[in-house]
């Protein structure tokens, strides 16, 4: 009966807090108020922070020619930034451009021998793990430490950081850019006679995966009488990048680092 009666009393509690609301009230009369005045909120700038490389002289190494040799107005606003930044950091710059076949292949002999070419290399994903193995690089957190850099601020490219940390040191870094540098493209012609569907089709459709790719890679393939490949229906400037790019956006590391040294 308890359980009844306090039912009832919620009842009654509700039906008299609506008969309440519906007890007509007096409005006060309204008074004009002065208008106030907004005031926008004031920004502060951050100070840009201030480095000192003590000087250092910096040689930038790479199997390119340089940008920016031929004179000209590039040429001059590239030679003028580099010296303000040279000012501003107290720094030196040299660009040197190597032999890539040297580079690349004797990179480790030729560092334990003295004769590295720079001292900021530029390095490949299959490269660079040699070179730690073999200790060449140096820690560049050391560097940071010293100068006053944050290289876990988001100008820094992540991927570079991940790729490039073994054992808490950080050997490789790159600033972070939103760019495409590498794609697929394909003969139109060859896709037709074949067949196929067009790729710009199956992207539409959803359809365009890896299971598609290498599909349209066997039908494009064609070997000759004697076993030659006489066409081949999936190829790259670079074997290396093609592989690079299957293996991680299949969701595997090119590098095994399970157990803090590169395998």
């Amino acid at each position: 009966m308890k359980r009844f009666l306090s039912i009832l009393m919620i009842l009654a509690m509700v039906v008299t807090l609506a008969a309440c609301a519906q007890t007509p009230t007096t409005t006060a009369p309204t008074t004009t108020q002065a208008p106030t005045t907004t005031q926008t909120p004031t920004t502060t700038t951050e100070p840009e922070p201030t480095y000192d490389f003590g000087g250092m002289t910096v040689r930038l190494a790479w199997g390119w020619a340089p940008r920016f040799t031929e004179p000209g107005e590039d040429k001059d606003r590239f030679d003028a930034r580099v010296a303000e930044v040279e000012e501003k950091l107290n720094i030196k710059f040299e660009w040197v451009q190597v032999d890539a076949g040297e580079f690349w292949d004797n990179m480790v002999t030729n560092t334990l021998a003295g004769k590295s070419p720079g001292t900021v290399n530029f390095t490949f994903p299959w490269v660079f793990p040699d070179w730690v193995k073999a200790g060449l690089p140096a820690d560049i957190n050391i560097v940071a430490k010293r100068v006053g850099l944050d290289m876990s601020d988001k100008s820094w490219d992540p991927l570079a950081r991940i790729a490039g940390t073994y054992d808490d040191k950080l050997y490789c870094f790159d600033k972070f850019a939103l760019e495409v540098n590498g794609g697929f493209i394909f003969n139109k012609r060859l896709i037709e006679e074949a067949g196929l569907v067009s790729p710009y089709e199956h992207v539409k459709n959803g359809t365009w995966n890896w299971d598609t790719l290498k599909d349209y890679a066997k039908k494009l393939t064609k070997v000759g009488a004697d076993g030659a490949t006489t066409q081949w229906g999936l190829t790259a400037m670079n074997q290396q990048t093609l592989a690079d790019l299957l293996i991680l956006s299949n969701g595997a590391d090119l590098v095994d680092t399970s157990s803090g040294t590169p395998k």
